[in-house]
């Protein structure tokens, strides 16, 4: 061993400096770097392209505009909004609509809604979350930096240690739920992208403030908080009792009595945001804590969510939930392989509900140990050497921040509700103990051969590399959200890589059924439509449930798909009644005037009239005359939906969804056209634009028809 240790320093990782300075920080930087540009393709791809054929910078899928208009109601004083904007994710208090959501991702977009209005697919909701990306990749970096600071102190840093930290930084970016998040530019993840950003820029200034306590570092730990808060509560609330927990240890050490003319500081950056923030949540719902659940308009148009309710004390938290929860995240099999590319994705079948507990939505859930397996392993040691009674170097003090951040864990375990985006909730935690745990690794192997390290650090980016192509993969897994175009793409990729396993998950039928494990195909005898299960169950809706949402179309005929332009020739204030624009039997698709400036679309007569959700009517629209707006109709009796797109470009394949109802009839279907002869006289003009489908060569392919 003593012959061992007395070999050459290696060039490649044992160059080290006396003492941890400028050359030991720029290593350091040098790794971080690299290690966020190894994974920035796969991200940058996630959330741009996905399957759609070029890269969108906006890209989103509904709902994605909430930020949005919330930032137009800001710009006009007040935080109601349309109740259009919000749909059933609208909370009704003294008869006005208020969003959930925090104000914190609206307040980057004032700006810009100033500016450019909230017209179009003007979201920005993919743009921001690549801004919440970069965020976390330089907080976490600063905070791996910060921590071995606080366990190592002037250490020498060797070039393979730094290397080391460089790919639990690209694990971290993208070999975790955060890719996930990128899979679906929406309002729910964007909440939890910027969550998980300011949560690590909090947890890594209040360190700073336990270091070394200067105005500045509290005035940045303040603004952290504030925005933390003003994002998402949960997330807020932990940042809130980190710096309590701080004020507290100020005031009560006896070995750091010089701490103490910082008390109220710290104390005041935790309580200002946490009364900034109660004031708003009352001034959207009368309550300082809290939803009113029963308030929401899901509530009141859903009636599994009133049960749900009702069974849980009006609340949407229990700690009858908490069995399920675990076991859905935490549990290592929470994955499927399957012989289909990518061939790792969700479990194709739902979460296990432990226990008589009443949840009110589940789906198919990952779980952390399956698809981050080197940030579970290194947490849990994080874990260990934090919370063991006497810790190396001053890492107790880390505490302080790991514990709040397990108590923000706390809303998703014991939420009524299990997805896989829920496990960004637990990334703070995971972050912070993973970075410890790597620390101590980093320097209990510090003596050991050059051989140890290296097949050390071979074990680390194997891990690592494992963790990134799980969550590429499971990235990718559709979901009833995803375009007609990702999953033709998808498909594609599938019949190259695996065509003998993807054609045993076919069925020809004409009938398709209600729900199906995911990643299950069906095709219709003539090869009229493909569909694709998302293995999403809808049977506590029962209007979804009807319309088969849980089979995501891949392939509809030119029988089903009616492409048409709808131009008016005179002010909206001069429209009258219904103009019928599409008929199928006795379902029509009317156009209805709304106010002076904007028109809606309804269903009319869809054959289901014990049905009210989903609304027959759909979102309200400008209309400028003589010009001609592109729309989509889509009514396929196999699913027995209709669907109404409102395109702001020329037939592209991002569209703005206006209805998505139940239809039950299969007679014929055309466009309403208003005739050549009547085109100078009338009103509304609907013209049928002619344009031929391409051809899918996809299905025929598969069922071998």
């Amino acid at each position: 061993m003593a012959e061992t240790l007395a070999e050459p320093v290696d060039a490649l990782d044992d160059v080290s400096h006396d003492e941890l300075g400028a050359s030991g920080r720029l290593l350091f930087r040098q790794w971080a770097v690299v290690g966020t540009l190894c994974v920035l393709p796969v991200y940058a791809y996630v959330l741009f392209a996905l399957f759609s054929g070029a890269a969108y910078i906006n890209r989103a899928v509904g709902p994605s505009g909430v930020y949005t208009y919330q930032a137009s109601s800001m710009l006009h004083g007040h935080l109601w909004m349309r109740p259009s904007n919000l749909g059933i994710e609208g909370f009704v208090h003294d008869g006005r609509s208020y969003t959930y959501f925090g104000i914190f991702p609206s307040l980057l977009r004032l700006p810009f809604v100033a500016i450019f209005g909230t017209h179009g697919n003007a979201n920005y909701t993919a743009g921001s979350m690549f801004l919440a990306w970069t965020a976390t990749a330089i907080f976490t970096a600063l905070l791996i930096w910060r921590l071995r600071l606080m366990t190592r102190g002037h250490a020498a840093l060797h070039r393979l240690e730094a290397a080391s930290y460089g790919v639990l930084l690209a694990s971290i970016l993208g070999g975790s739920v955060i890719v996930f998040l990128a899979s679906s530019p929406w309002v729910y993840n964007e909440d939890f992208a910027w969550s998980i950003a300011l949560s690590i820029g909090v947890f890594w200034s209040l360190l700073g403030v336990i270091d070394s306590p200067t105005w500045g570092r509290i005035a940045g730990s303040g603004a952290l908080i504030l925005a933390a808060s003003l994002n998402r509560l949960t997330a807020g609330w932990a940042c809130v009792i980190a710096a309590l927990a701080i004020g507290a240890w100020f005031w009560l050490s006896k070995r750091h009595t010089g701490n103490r003319q910082w008390v109220l500081p710290v104390v005041a950056i935790g309580m200002i945001p946490l009364i900034v923030s109660c004031a708003i949540n009352y001034a959207k719902f009368g309550l300082p804590f809290g939803l009113p659940m029963a308030d929401q308009v899901w509530a009141q148009v859903n009636a599994h969510r009133r049960d749900f309710l009702a069974a849980n004390g009006g609340k949407a938290f229990s700690f009858s939930f908490l069995p399920s929860t675990l076991n859905a995240y935490l549990n290592p099999l929470n994955l499927s392989v399957s012989g289909v590319w990518p061939y790792v994705q969700p479990p194709s079948t739902l979460p296990r509900i432990i226990g008589s507990a009443t949840f009110d939505q589940t789906y198919p859930t990952a779980s952390i140990p399956a698809t981050m397996p080197l940030l579970t392993g290194l947490g849990i040691w994080g874990l260990v050497c934090t919370l063991r009674p006497r810790p190396h170097g001053r890492i107790a003090e880390v505490r302080f921040v790991l514990i709040p951040a397990v108590i923000g864990c706390a809303g998703v375990l014991l939420w009524g509700y299990i997805a896989n985006r829920y496990m960004a909730d637990f990334m703070p935690l995971i972050i912070v103990a993973a970075s410890v745990g790597l620390i101590d690794i980093a320097r209990r192997f510090e003596g050991r051969s050059r051989a140890v390290r290296r097949r050390s650090f071979a074990v680390l980016v194997v891990l690592g590399v494992l963790g990134v192509g799980v969550n590429a993969a499971v990235s990718t897994t559709p979901s009833s959200s995803w375009s007609k175009g990702q999953l033709v793409n998808l498909l594609s990729y599938q019949r190259i890589f695996s065509p003998g396993a993807l054609r045993s998950t076919l069925t020809v039928t004409n009938h398709l059924p209600t729900w199906a494990p995911a990643g299950r195909l069906f095709a219709t005898p003539t090869c009229s439509g493909l569909y694709r299960s998302n293995g999403e169950n809808f049977a506590d809706v029962p209007g979804q449930q009807a319309e088969h949402l849980t089979m995501s179309p891949v392939i509809q005929g030119p029988q089903y798909v009616h492409d048409l332009w709808i131009s008016i020739s005179v002010p909206i204030s001069q429209l009258h009644g219904d103009t019928t624009i599409f008929r199928m039997g006795p379902t029509r698709i009317v156009m209805r005037p709304f106010d002076r400036w904007a028109v809606g679309f309804f269903v009319v007569n869809p054959g289901r009239p014990d049905i009210t959700w989903p609304v027959a009517g759909g979102g309200w629209f400008p209309l400028v005359p003589e010009r001609r707006y592109a729309m989509q109709i889509v009514a396929d009796p196999n699913l027995g939906s209709i669907k109404v797109l409102w395109y702001n470009k020329r037939f592209k394949d991002l569209g703005i969804p206006m209805i998505d109802h139940l239809i039950t009839t299969k007679a014929p279907q055309h466009v309403v056209a208003t005739p050549p002869a009547d085109r100078a006289t009338a009103k509304v003009v609907v013209t049928p634009t002619g344009r031929v489908l391409p051809p899918y060569p996809l299905c025929r392919d598969l069922t071998g028809r």
